[in-house]
């Protein structure tokens, strides 16, 4: 991937976290906060892994994330 393009990924997925962060601090938009939060870790992982594990090991580490989603997912009901 270009390096331009990644470095505007990561200012975008950055923009995503800080406004994420503004929106949990009031109940009414803390879903919406978090929504953006997440979406920005998955730009700034989805930029970042095919560029440091390269296209060898991306199965492994895609694996890796569905069962730590899953697992999360199965935590996350009992909070």
């Amino acid at each position: 991937m270009n390096h331009t393009l990644m470095n505007i990924a990561y200012l975008f997925a950055s923009v995503l976290f800080i406004l994420g962060i503004k929106g949990m601090t009031h109940p009414r938009t803390a879903v919406r906060g978090n929504l953006m939060s997440a979406v920005g870790m998955l730009i700034a992982v989805a930029v970042t892994v095919p560029d440091v594990v390269g296209t060898d090991g991306l199965t492994i580490v895609i694996a890796g994330l569905i069962v730590g989603a899953a697992v999360g997912m199965f935590l996350a009901r009992w909070v």
